[in-house]
């Protein structure tokens, strides 16, 4: 108990950061998404910061968060060993094997996301995707025991922000993934242009 409590609290720091920078750095390059999420936000909220209460409405928002993980995963490989043989993708295994799952790959399958480059959170709200085709956090019995708390997180700070900011991205800015020991973030560390939202500059009217 002590080292699941460890992991999700230390290990589970870096990884919802760059996630957050990620999806940050992905929504404010999207106006239409911007103001999509802004409307939710009136409609569960009243504009306000959410509550604990708000969170399970806010389901384009988590689409949003979901979207951003899928094309900027955090960890790109889920390793895994064989314990014993097995096949996958049509080949056989023997064990002790290393098998590297690539979800960065998986992600931008065609026939799982069409048009798999743009940037659709309403992918989640039209269907569910299986633990196999949608695994930035790993999958099966070893999936990170983080993944729940990591995306709660997201979606109070993301809620809370965008409750409060309009961001956009600077003219001409992109954001390459960078190597930050085993994890991938934005080389720019996701430059946003934050202006107060609509409902704010209402509130101060």
């Amino acid at each position: 108990m002590r080292d699941a409590l460890i992991t999700v609290l230390i290990a589970g720091h870096g990884t919802t950061a760059l996630a957050l920078s990620w999806a940050l750095a992905v929504i404010a390059g999207h106006a239409e998404v911007i103001d999509r999420v802004a409307d939710e936000l009136r409609r569960v909220t009243g504009g306000g910061p959410p509550d604990a209460g708000h969170l399970t409405a806010l389901e384009y928002l988590d689409g949003a968060i979901r979207e951003s993980l899928r094309l900027r995963p955090v960890v790109p490989f889920v390793v895994r060993k064989t314990l014993r043989p097995c096949a996958a993708g049509g080949r056989e295994y023997p064990a002790g094997v290393v098998l590297c799952p690539c979800s960065y790959l998986v992600h931008r399958r065609d026939e799982l996301y069409p048009d798999p480059e743009r940037f659709r959170p309403e992918r989640f709200l039209e269907r569910k995707f299986g633990p196999h085709g949608w695994f930035p956090f790993g999958g099966g019995n070893r999936v990170c025991l983080g993944m729940p708390f990591a995306l709660y997180e997201m979606k109070v700070l993301l809620a809370t922000v965008l409750s409060q900011v309009r961001p956009s991205r600077p003219v001409g800015a992109r954001s390459r993934a960078r190597r930050y020991g085993i994890v991938l973030g934005p080389d720019d560390g996701g430059r946003v242009i934050v202006r107060p939202a609509a409902s704010r500059l209402l509130t101060r009217q």
